[in-house]
């Protein structure tokens, strides 16, 4: 099927800083509020992202609304073109958001110049940051290629508001994003790949609303402990507390970020199911999730210590590659059988690698002895990380396309059912679970 794609966003994100604000029907600025954006150029064609912090003193539910305004005048008023939001009861601190704005929803014309500022509403006054210009270059648009968008969200599970690691800066995450894209985008067309994965965090939430930050989910003391393993944690039965964090998994790729009590562990994900139609080698193909909904959680665990804002974020890239259908590229057995379904990776003895990594680092050595480097992202500890294979990528085309429980849009559901002419099995099926260690957190 041929698409056409176009891209061509812009993103407001807020965060912490200062600077002056006015007020609109006052003549003071209001005491406490800071505001600030900027602007960053994207490298991509069709979009632009606006960056910025906004917070204001929460005291008793004062901020009846923040969000953020935008017009061709240089000064956007609230009355315009304007995004609400009202705080979380009991919500301090900054109030964050990261909105996008898009050319065939909001009507933005590539080339024109559009000025962006944040806003707060308190006590029946509107007070307003800087403004900000930005443009939108033309839409990029793909001919020929198939495109499986995958909306993200992460859930933050966090004790302390002010814990970097634990609670992450809008920025941590919109990069993240950005790396899954750069590497899923380079390799799916160097392997020559009729099809493209984009994803995106998340604008609307499960009831249709805009999402303060989209794609991000912050959640304060959900499970009344200060670490939790993420094993226990995936095993959990599915309460109204759980599904708060856990939404359809048909239509966002759930990622849950919390701290481990396993120090050692960096990430762990669950293995996505095939239809008995279309079974793929190494995967559970069952026909229960055709119809029936998840009665467990389904998606990535990322321990937040190697989520930080200094770490590169391939583990996420690593752990999308297992929920896409991925196997590691080694072994623990000594006849060194195949165990990734790819025959274009090659596989070594990863006994004899962990008995001296120091010594082997990048390297690693095949089954019949001979030495090569490492550079599959689904190897790990010391490698180069930057290569899926073809066959690699055709598993993950084979899940994107037909995977139960994996992002899709209504149109791929409509036909996976439509399609069906078996029996749906009266009970769930096995779920594997991948959990990766790192060699470096303690």
């Amino acid at each position: 099927m041929n698409t056409q794609t176009i891209v061509a966003s812009v993103l407001a994100i807020s965060l912490l800083a200062v600077s002056s604000c006015r007020r609109e029907g006052a003549s003071d600025p209001a005491a406490g509020v800071r505001i600030s954006t900027s602007v960053l150029k994207s490298d991509v064609g069709g979009e632009a992202w606006i960056i910025g912090e906004v917070e204001a003193p929460h005291d008793g539910g004062a901020v009846e609304s923040y969000g953020i305004c935008w017009s061709e005048l240089e000064a956007p008023v609230v009355a315009g073109n304007a995004r609400r939001f009202v705080p979380q009861a009991g919500q301090s601190g900054t109030l964050r958001l990261l909105q996008s704005l898009d050319v065939a929803r909001d009507g933005l014309v590539p080339g024109r110049i559009y000025w962006v500022r944040g806003f707060i509403e308190k006590g029946g006054k509107v007070s307003y940051g800087a403004s900000q210009k930005f443009s939108v270059t033309e839409p990029a648009v793909q001919t020929g290629i198939e495109v499986f968008e995958i909306p993200l969200v992460f859930h933050v599970l966090y004790t302390a508001e002010n814990d970097r690691i634990q609670n992450p800066t809008t920025l941590v995450f919109f990069q993240s994003v950005a790396l899954l894209n750069k590497m899923f985008g380079n390799n799916f067309t160097a392997a020559g790949s009729s099809v493209s994965v984009h994803f995106s965090l998340a604008a609307g939430g499960p009831d249709g609303e805009w999402l303060p930050e989209a794609g991000i989910h912050r959640v304060r003391n959900l499970l009344g402990m200060q670490s939790v393993d993420p094993s226990e944690f995936l095993d959990m039965p599915l309460d109204n507390r759980l599904d708060s964090v856990f939404w359809d998994p048909n239509r966002y790729a759930n990622v849950w970020l919390l701290t481990s009590s396993r120090k050692n562990l960096s990430g762990m994900s669950v293995f996505p199911y095939v239809p008995v139609a279309h079974p793929l080698e190494w995967l559970e193909a069952d026909d229960y999730y055709l119809v029936n909904p998840p009665d467990a959680l389904h998606g990535i665990v990322l321990n937040n210590a190697s989520f930080r804002d200094d770490d590169n974020k391939m583990t996420l890239v690593h752990e999308f590659g297992h929920l896409f259908g991925l196997f590691h590229v080694f072994n623990y057995w000594e006849d060194c059988r195949d165990t990734d379904g790819c025959d274009d990776t090659p596989t070594y003895d990863r006994n004899v690698y962990e008995s001296d990594p120091l010594r082997w680092m990048y390297e690693r050595m095949r089954c019949d002895g001979t030495v090569f480097m490492s550079d599959n992202i689904m190897d790990y500890w010391f490698t180069y990380e930057t290569t899926f294979t073809p066959q690699q990528c055709a598993r993950m085309e084979h899940v994107l396309r037909y995977g139960l429980l994996t992002p899709r849009s209504p149109e791929r559901s409509k036909a996976i059912l439509d399609n069906f002419t078996g029996e749906v099995p009266d009970r769930a099926p096995i779920r594997r679970i991948h959990v990766d260690s790192s060699l470096f957190l303690k």
